[in-house]
């Protein structure tokens, strides 16, 4: 059986982002459930605390990209006007992050590892593309949109 590196990588990539995701939500429940818990002994009510999770892990929402960002990273849409978290994309794509442009709109960006610009096209073409049509290969130096091919 013959694995490309690539192929490995995505996949350490997507489990690290699983786990990371599974952690964060578990620790904001265990916060949560000690809340309620400290609420009803102070006030003496004998209300049942609720096992289901009460917040939604941010890890679905997107976040602004750091304005000192350098990288290669994956433009999924753009658009005119902020989209809302329930926008189709944020549910196929976590770790999302926004860019204000400064001719106006947005830019929905995930943020990639890639060295080379082959390697994040390829990963664009195989992974992204299929799953976000508009989606092209954009990079950043300090903070500044450098190029963009596609």
């Amino acid at each position: 059986m013959n694995i490309s590196p690539l192929k490995i990588g995505l996949l350490a990539l997507c489990l690290a982002a699983v786990f990371q995701a599974t952690a964060q939500s578990k620790m904001a429940n265990q916060i949560l459930v000690v809340e309620k818990a400290k609420a009803l002994k102070i006030s003496n009510k004998t209300e049942r605390v609720s096992s289901k999770p009460a917040i939604t892990s941010t890890y679905r929402y997107h976040k602004r990209l750091a304005s000192t960002h350098s990288g290669i990273v994956i433009e999924l849409t753009a658009s005119n006007y902020p989209l809302s978290r329930d926008f189709p994309i944020f549910k196929q794509f976590g770790n999302v992050y926004y860019d204000k442009l400064e001719q106006g709109g947005y830019s929905y960006l995930i943020k990639t590892n890639f060295k080379s610009w082959e390697a994040a096209e390829k990963f664009l073409n195989e992974i992204i593309l299929p799953k976000a049509p508009e989606a092209r290969v954009i990079e950043y130096k300090t903070g500044v949109r450098k190029t963009a091919k596609g």
